[in-house]
């Protein structure tokens, strides 16, 4: 498995632990290192609680347009067999924000119960028809669950490490504008909501370990 170009990430002799910020804001990191996917997603794994019937589970969160997925697929392909769980997916015509337990009942709670494989249809899908589920197989050694608020602190306890992927939010922004994908004054929209919310919850101060996404490319 190659890891390809190296990944940005924060530099303390106790990396596990990120100093809480005096601002609304998450503040400058200023002491990054190189590391690779591999080494990463092996320091990641080192807090996993022992249990062997189920896949190690990480949460991925930062805003819009910080590099989320981009991050999320890099350590993905750093493993053997990964899924990938969209929050966005969850979310799907439910709730800008007002998604966490829909997360928690129908992916986190049977993955740290039982183990994969698991199977959810989001209410959202099933009211508009949506077809198909999020699907977990049985093979899956890693499940990975990025999105914005994917590590808000009502989920803090159903995952074995956390990452917050650090941009910023002006780059942040023009990502999601040059997208081109939202229809005009939804990003807006959003920002009134993403800004405050991630205010009040300061995931980077839970996060088990940040990781830069100036280099990576527009995405979420």
């Amino acid at each position: 498995m190659g890891s390809g170009p190296t990944l940005r990430v924060r530099s303390s002799a106790s990396w596990r632990r990120i100093p809480a910020m005096t601002s609304d804001n998450e503040g400058t990191v200023l002491d990054w290192v190189e590391t690779t996917p591999d080494e990463l997603l092996a320091r990641l794994c080192e807090t996993r609680q022992m249990n062997t019937n189920r896949p190690i589970v990480i949460g991925i969160d930062g805003r819009s347009g910080s590099g989320k997925s981009t991050v999320a697929a890099r350590l993905a392909a750093a493993t053997g067999d990964s899924v990938i769980v969209h929050t966005d997916d969850i979310a799907w015509h439910h709730s800008f924000f007002g998604w966490h337990h829909l997360l928690a009942d129908g992916i986190l709670c049977p993955l740290r119960q039982c183990g994969a494989p698991v199977s959810f249809r989001p209410p959202g899908w099933v009211a508009r028809g949506r077809p198909g589920s999020i699907d977990i197989p049985d093979t899956a050694n890693v499940v990975f669950v990025e999105g914005v608020g994917a590590t808000h602190r009502d989920l803090a306890g159903w995952f074995d490490a956390t990452i917050w992927v650090s941009t910023d939010p002006v780059v942040a922004y023009r990502r999601c504008v040059e997208r081109g994908i939202d229809p005009p004054g939804f990003i807006e929209e959003w920002m009134t909501r993403e800004n405050p919310f991630l205010a009040e919850d300061r995931p980077w101060d839970r996060a088990t370990a940040i990781v830069s996404g100036e280099r990576a490319p527009a995405g979420t």
